[in-house]
């Protein structure tokens, strides 16, 4: 799952967390850092910064918790 977003990231962050914060006040890995696009033209600039997540990284994740508690 691509997960775009304006937070800072900068050359060398690639394959690091990006947290998230709920509600309840703790913080979620929630992607990968893999990445940015810009989009130009038509009247609509955007750019982005871009992250891997959803079920593999849950799954990955888990993983690990079990393997190395």
């Amino acid at each position: 799952m691509e997960l775009e977003h304006h937070g800072d990231v900068t050359g060398g962050d690639s394959g690091g967390p990006f947290f998230g914060t709920w509600p309840d006040g703790y913080l979620y890995a929630i992607g990968t850092v893999s990445g940015g696009e810009a989009i130009t033209g038509g009247g609509q600039d955007e750019d982005n910064n871009i992250c891997a997540g959803g079920q593999d990284l849950t799954d990955l994740i888990n993983y690990w918790r079990t393997n190395w508690p």
